[in-house]
């Protein structure tokens, strides 16, 4: 039962990552900034009380690391994505310089990498 405070914690972060993809989607990206913010101040929260409580598991591990890719790695990569699509006024694959590809290949990075850390 110790266990439940700090995964409900993990999940809230998982949560507000989700909800800052959902942001993006709808031009939102301060919000969707605020949203990775929260998150931090989450996953930092929840290894706090689970330290506190003297609990640890696998569960809890998997579900920390997914909220983390999320949060941290999609979450970075939607508003990358948007920023450029701000930018250019669209995302267009054919007939764009080789330049604004490779700056799009770079925002598929961001949670690539994110999941493999």
């Amino acid at each position: 039962m110790k266990a439940f405070f700090p995964n409900a914690i993990t999940s809230l972060n998982l949560l507000f990552g989700c909800i800052g993809i959902l942001a993006c989607f709808n031009g939102g990206l301060g919000f969707a900034g605020i949203c990775i913010l929260i998150s931090a101040t989450l996953d930092f929260f929840d290894g706090f009380v689970a330290r506190l409580l003297g609990v640890s598991g696998d569960f809890g591990k998997q579900l920390d690391s997914l909220a983390d890719v999320i949060s941290f790695g999609a979450l970075p990569g939607f508003i990358a994505l948007n920023l450029i699509k701000q930018q250019q006024g669209g995302l267009y694959f054919d007939g764009e310089p080789l330049t604004n590809k490779i700056f799009l290949i770079i925002c598929f990075l961001i949670p690539i990498f994110s999941a493999l850390r």
